[in-house]
């Protein structure tokens, strides 16, 4: 069984490589990972590797955490392949976010979540108008101040 680690600074890193000219945090890393797909062993080594390679064990958690999303998802097997992964592999964070951006991830360097794009925005907002009028077509929306703007009014 796992504890769970204190996440060290990534600026800390023992790795010996140079640092990128921004600087990665694990927050970043966890974004980035949800646009790749940890089910594919050879992409889920490699981005494994990258996270060792920038922040040594500080992001097991990370990486465990990511690999758990995938059906085929072992502890053991996680464990072990973390344990074998050596600083100087040849593969980088940079691996990393490249598979995360064929996914369709853009990078943020403020840590925190990207704005939605224009079309996401118009995206949510048809979403929201399809179940107001899915609401309206059932019957379901029976709220009194909805009556002058079309929507079912019951009476008592």
């Amino acid at each position: 069984m796992y504890t769970t680690k204190k996440v060290a600074d990534p600026r800390e890193s023992k790795s010996s490589k140079p640092r990128d000219s921004f600087t990665t945090s694990l927050i970043q890393v966890e974004q980035a990972l949800a646009y790749i797909d940890a089910s594919d062993r050879d992409t889920w080594i490699n981005c494994g590797m990258g996270i060792k390679a920038e922040f040594d064990e500080s992001g097991f958690d990370v990486w465990d955490r990511w690999s758990r999303s995938a059906d085929n998802y072992s502890a053991r097997a996680a464990a072990a392949s973390w344990k074998s992964f050596a600083n100087d592999g040849g593969i980088n964070i940079g691996t990393l976010f490249h598979y995360a951006k064929q996914g369709g991830y853009v990078h943020n360097s403020t840590g925190k979540p990207a704005q939605p794009t224009a079309e996401e925005v118009a995206s949510e907002k048809l979403s929201a108008w399809l179940i107001l009028m899915h609401w309206q077509i059932v019957g379901q929306w029976r709220h009194p101040k909805h009556k002058h703007y079309g929507m079912i009014h019951q009476t008592h």
